[in-house]
């Protein structure tokens, strides 16, 4: 269902990681009535609410005397601050991201706002109500979506990131070869919660009804079908001129097809929940379907 034309309206991103979460952001902040603030991905409920994610809680960090008076000087000439100054106020006191994202949607000609942090993918349906219900008393809607790709493939798209960052973090550990790395970081809390779709669409459709929850996937987001109902759902003017665009890309990490089989095998509930629900899925995934 389309939003109605100045409906204020927040969108909750839950993910999944690497599956087209940051085309998300760009387009729909490319119209002129959104405004996602300073940052894409705030992790702000993760670092409160899911101990896997616990990097993400700024208010244990610690943060030194010329970082502070740097921070000071930012405000002072009305820059942007850094993002963890703003996690940190935010996630001190809850009701301030609320009251954050409505001033957001105060502004003149602003309708939609929001807050996609594909950590998200993990919170727990009591966050996920606190976040819907805490809008709603400030008169804002909360839409969600969650896309999904194809696990195998999340998980290689996600090694190449953190390879490229240079640092072990979330359960990646870089300094191993390629296939150790992949089989090792599948068995990791992070990885599991971040590649779990069915977990995470049971405890979305606990909190968000099917007109305020749009689900998708990475492999078929510019197809036309689901790019007209990505534009419904949020009430956007369609731009495919913005499909072209590409963002966080990354060299593909190449693995043999016995490597490909025992980790699609290791994912196999993943794989089969999926298709059952969703039967296109096996055409999306289907470089692992074969290997199934």
């Amino acid at each position: 269902m389309p939003l109605q034309t100045q409906e204020p309206t927040f969108v909750l991103g839950a993910g999944a990681q690497k599956a087209g979460t940051t085309w998300l952001h760009a387009y729909l902040s490319h119209f002129d009535d959104v405004d996602f603030g300073p940052i894409k991905e705030y992790h702000v409920w993760d670092g409160l609410s899911v101990p896997e994610f616990i990097e993400f809680d700024a208010r244990s960090v610690a943060i030194g005397p010329r970082r502070r008076l740097r921070h000071l000087w930012r405000g002072l000439k009305r820059l942007s601050q850094e993002d963890i100054f703003l996690r940190r106020r935010l996630q001190s006191h809850p009701d301030r991201y609320f009251d954050f994202f409505a001033g957001l949607l105060a502004q003149d000609g602003i309708r939609l706002t929001g807050d996609i942090t594909p950590a998200y993918c993990a919170l727990p349906v009591d966050t996920l109500r606190l976040i819907r219900d805490g809008f709603a008393r400030r008169g804002i809607r909360t839409r969600a979506v969650f896309l999904m790709r194809d696990p195998v493939e999340r998980c290689l798209s996600a090694l190449r990131m953190y390879k490229r960052g240079g640092r072990s973090r979330q359960g990646a550990d870089i300094s191993l070869p390629d296939n150790e790395m992949l089989l090792r970081y599948m068995e990791t809390d992070q990885a599991q919660l971040r590649t779990n779709y069915p977990a995470t669409l049971e405890r979305l459709e606990a909190v968000f009804d099917a007109e305020s929850l749009l689900v998708g996937f990475y492999e078929s987001m510019f197809e036309p079908d689901f790019f007209a109902d990505l534009n419904r759902f949020f009430g956007c003017k369609p731009n495919p001129d913005f499909i072209a665009r590409r963002f966080n890309t990354t060299e593909r990490m190449e693995i043999s097809d016995s490597l490909r089989e025992q980790a699609a095998e290791r994912l196999r509930p993943i794989y089969v929940s999926c298709a059952e629900r969703f039967p296109e899925a096996r055409r999306l995934w289907a470089q692992s379907f074969a290997k199934l």
